[in-house]
Formats: C-alpha cells, sequence, structure tokens
C-alpha cells in the first residue's frame, strides 16, 4: 500500500515538475528572442510612377539628364533603426510581351542627389540595388533611371518591353 502511495505521488509530483519545468523554459527562451517591429518601412511614389519606356531609343550615357527619373522615398515609420535592401524585380505585364534583358539596360540610381551607382543593369546581383539603414522617422529619396544602352552591336531590343517593380526588404540580423 505504501509503495502503490509512493508510485502516485510520485508520478504526480514528476508531471507537476514537468510541466512546471515547460512553462519557465518557454518564457525564459522567448524572453531572449530580439524584438522586431513588422511593417516599419514604407515605400512612396514621389510622383506618378509612370515612367514610359515605349519607342524607347539606346541612349549614351551623357544624354541621361533628359531620362525621367522613377521617384520613390522609403520612410521608417517604427520606433528601431531598420536596416534594409532595396530590390527590382522583373515582371511580365502581358504573355504576349518578349522581355527585354537586363544586358541591354543601363541604370543609374541617386539617392538623396547623390549618384550611389552607373551600370549595367545585367551586373545587379541577387536583384539588390541597394541596402542601408534608417533611423526611427528617417527617409530617404531615390531616383532611378533606365535606359537602353547604347553600345548595342545588335537590334535584339527592337520590339521587346522591361518592365520593373521596386521592392523593400528589411534585413533582421
Amino acid at each position: 500500500m505504501k509503495r502503490g502511495l509512493f508510485f502516485i505521488i510520485g508520478g504526480i509530483v514528476l508531471l507537476i515538475s514537468i510541466f512546471l519545468l515547460s512553462y519557465y523554459s518557454f518564457l525564459y527562451f522567448n524572453s531572449r528572442k530580439p524584438k522586431v517591429d513588422v511593417n516599419t518601412l514604407e515605400i512612396a511614389l514621389s510622383d506618378s510612377g509612370n515612367v514610359n519606356l515605349t519607342d524607347q531609343q539606346p541612349i549614351s550615357d551623357n544624354k541621361i539628364d533628359n531620362i525621367k527619373p522613377y521617384s520613390f522615398t522609403i520612410k521608417n515609420k517604427g520606433k528601431t533603426t531598420v536596416k534594409y535592401q532595396l530590390l527590382i524585380e522583373d515582371f511580365v505585364s502581358d504573355q504576349n510581351t518578349k522581355l527585354l534583358s537586363r544586358k541591354f539596360l543601363n541604370y543609374q540610381l541617386i539617392s538623396n542627389g547623390l549618384v550611389l551607382e552607373k551600370d549595367n543593369l545585367g551586373n545587379v546581383k541577387n536583384n539588390i540595388l541597394d541596402t542601408g539603414t534608417l533611423k526611427p522617422n528617417e527617409q530617404k529619396n531615390y531616383e532611378l533611371k533606365i535606359w537602353i544602352a547604347d553600345n548595342l552591336d545588335s537590334t535584339d531590343w527592337l520590339g521587346k518591353s522591361y518592365n520593373y517593380n521596386i521592392s523593400v526588404n528589411p534585413v533582421i540580423d
């Protein structure tokens, strides 16, 4: 009888210990996770966002001042400093449209009046145009110009179009 009562009380104590250990372990490890604000970055167009590249001809790099830029702003609306990546993503708007390869396109990225990059769009790695950090309530203004490169040896760019989206990817350390 004493042995049976000992096993019952021991079993109850063991179950309660397992539940308490699990609960306090959860609280401990859950409190150690870094706190991350979600949806703190906002991308806003500074203009209509309509950049018309229809019937565009190859342009030399010294004449790009005539190109209307795609202007946008990235704002940090959160309470913590945020690292981010600025991404360019290709898309096809119509299945009948032929996509122009990036190797035929040049781009210039300007941030707050400073030219960050001027290169061939085919050299962009992992779709990342820029990386940066924004403090709370800080914003960064961007302008992106894309044009058909002037140094082409072929006419493979004729009858094709290039469509893209700009997006922001927060980087979590």
